[in-house]
C-alpha cells in the first residue's frame, strides 16, 4: 500500500502547488481530496495534509500575510478533512 499512498500524496502536493500558484479553488479541492484519499490508503498519507497546513501558515504574499491569500491553501485542507471524514 506504500506505492498507492505515495502516488496520491505526490499528486495532492502537485495539485496543491498548482492551486496556490493559480489561486484556484477547484485545484485546491482536488488537492485536498487526493490528500484525504492518501491518508485513507495508509495513515502515513496524513503527512501530505500536514505539509499543506504548514505551507498555508507560513506562506506570505508580497504585501504580507493576508487571509485572502490563505483562502486557497485552507480550502485544500478543508477538502482533505472532508475526504477523511467521508471515508472513515
Amino acid at each position: 500500500l506504500d506505492v498507492p499512498m505515495l502516488a496520491l500524496a505526490a499528486g495532492a502536493m502537485v495539485l496543491y502547488l498548482k492551486a496556490v500558484d493559480e489561486r484556484s479553488v477547484g485545484w485546491a479541492i482536488a488537492a485536498g481530496a487526493l490528500a484525504g484519499l492518501a491518508a485513507n490508503v495508509k495513515y502515513a498519507g496524513v503527512v501530505a495534509v500536514g505539509v499543506m497546513g504548514v505551507d498555508a501558515l507560513l506562506r506570505e504574499s508580497n504585501t504580507g500575510v493576508g487571509l485572502t491569500y490563505r483562502t486557497v491553501p485552507l480550502l485544500a485542507l478543508t477538502g482533505a478533512v472532508a475526504a477523511l471524514l467521508a471515508l472513515i
